[in-house]
């Protein structure tokens, strides 16, 4: 559990950084924004809240496979000492990443595919879908409810994120507006 809660903290600390990330219909910001200037900021990576992310399911749908593989080879490989118990433990984060990464449906299909890997492999009886005991069940469950509240935390962080960004472009438009407005008046 304190090595769950290392991967929430860690997940929490990643939101306090927020990447640049360019508003859908954001107005100018400077002069050299205007139209028929050359742009001057950088070219952005596609990410939740982006515009054009949506348009990129598949890279969506590829990130939350490769988390939740690199998630099941890590129990694999690392943790076999485990066995049948903590079935869960390294799905947690790679729910935490693939929701940061990609938003909340990616976050919900990393939740649906390491559930499936996670009751087949890891949950008595091993190689089985069904046959659980209540225990298990009731973790399956839990690991459901969780992953799906990761997950739209994680959404809302995006939109939030989103919208603290178009008021800050806002912000900055209307400042440069009134000190132009101040040198003519001048």
């Amino acid at each position: 559990s304190q090595a769950l809660a290392g991967c929430y903290l860690f997940a929490a600390a990643l939101s306090i950084f927020p990447p640049d990330r360019p508003r859908k219909s954001a107005p100018p910001q400077s002069a050299s924004e205007l139209p028929g200037s050359v742009p001057q900021t950088p070219i952005q990576l596609p990410t939740a809240s982006h515009p054009g992310w949506p348009a990129r399911a598949s890279l969506r749908i590829g990130a939350a496979l490769t988390i939740v593989l690199a998630a099941a080879a890590l129990r694999m490989v690392f943790l076999p000492a485990l066995g049948t118990r903590a079935g869960f433990i390294t799905f947690y984060p790679a729910v935490i990443v693939a929701s940061l990464v990609g938003g909340m449906w990616t976050g919900l299909l990393a939740m649906a595919c390491s559930a499936i890997l996670a009751d087949y492999f890891w949950l008595e009886p091993v190689g089985q879908f069904f046959g659980k005991n209540p225990g298990e069940w009731l973790a399956l469950g839990v690991f459901t409810v969780t992953c799906t509240l990761i997950a739209s935390l994680a959404e809302a962080m995006h939109r939030a994120r989103a919208r603290a960004d178009g008021a800050v472009s806002d912000a900055r438009f209307a400042a440069e507006r009134f000190a132009g407005t101040r040198r003519v008046d001048a």
